[in-house]
């Protein structure tokens, strides 16, 4: 059980992944219970619409961290405060930055913004950069299905792009005012532009977060499967996808394990496909709800390498 200290570090996120009902949020709550045992202020949050971190923990959750036990505490988001929240936060934005905004009657747009997609992956993933914010030294984040996950964690990515060619376009649209006022005025004057500084201020934000992903003492992806094909695969998936930004996972969890041929083919051949990955291996258990149970269950766990 020692062994799960290697995927500690300070005031970093680990994330844990994987597809639906493989077992994540049990490993959430576990690992959670692991870190707290040593002394460690550790919050657990579940971003998953599907919330069941609560009845794996034994305890009423909420929206605000509600404490568990010495050290540790969780809560389960509310998507719709989040996005709520977020909305509120860009329309204020906007509003500082362009003034002229009420030009266009905005306000009848913010309706249409709250159902526009992917307002749901801004908000989440604005959420997981705030956690680094707070005040504890571990936070363990129980995430959606794969596909939710893997949209919200390569965010910035696509941010940057949309950022790069809107600087280039208000950059030529600045320019190209500055130019008129030039002649109209008969000098070159410097124009300061509030929406071109948001811009920048903002790629700077994006790039700092696509950094963060990038570390692995600060963002950890810890990957969740059963010895099934189907979890196995979406690992497969998931491991490529986020190759393609250059982060890479830090620990695969086969959990639901049982010693006999079929199992221990399936972890000979993760062992085989991610040398460089730590196995950790969660036994089968027939009770994993309230923390008693997590318990005796976290002290049969074992990492290979």
């Amino acid at each position: 059980m020692n062994e799960l200290r290697y995927f500690l570090s300070e005031k970093g996120l680990i994330i844990i992944c994987g597809k639906g009902g493989v077992g994540k949020t049990t490993f959430s709550a576990l690992y959670a219970l692991f870190s707290s045992s040593l002394g460690i202020k550790t919050f657990v949050t579940s971003i998953d619409p599907a919330h069941h971190l609560g009845n794996v923990l034994g305890v009423r959750l909420g929206h605000e961290p509600t404490l568990v036990m010495d050290n540790l505490y969780a809560n389960e988001v509310d998507i719709d405060l989040l996005i709520k929240e977020y909305i509120d936060r860009t329309v204020k934005a906007i509003r500082n930055v362009y003034t002229e905004i009420q030009v266009f009657n905005f306000d009848r747009y913010i309706e249409m913004l709250k159902e526009s997609p992917g307002v749901e992956e801004d908000a989440l993933f604005s959420y997981l950069m705030e956690l680094r914010k707070n005040d504890y030294p571990v936070t363990i984040v129980d995430t959606p299905a794969t596909s939710i996950t893997t949209r919200v964690l390569k965010l910035p990515w696509l941010q940057s792009l949309w950022l790069d060619k809107l600087i280039d376009l208000r950059s030529k649209i600045i320019g190209y005012k500055e130019v008129i006022e030039s002649i109209s005025q008969g000098r070159k004057i410097k124009i300061r532009d509030a929406m071109l500084e948001e811009l920048i201020r903002m790629h700077g934000e994006v790039e700092e977060y696509k950094s963060l992903m990038m570390d692995p003492n600060k963002t950890k992806l810890i990957f969740v499967v059963t010895a099934e094909e189907l979890p196995i695969l979406e690992l497969k998936r998931f491991v490529n996808a986020m190759g393609r930004v250059n982060v890479k996972i830090q620990g695969i969890v086969l959990n639901k394990y049982v010693d006999n041929e079929s199992n221990n083919k399936r972890l000979n051949q993760l062992r085989g496909e991610y040398r460089e990955i730590p196995i950790i291996i969660v036994p089968y258990s027939e009770n994993v709800i309230g923390v008693e149970n997590l318990m005796k269950l976290l002290n049969k766990i074992r990492v290979v390498w």
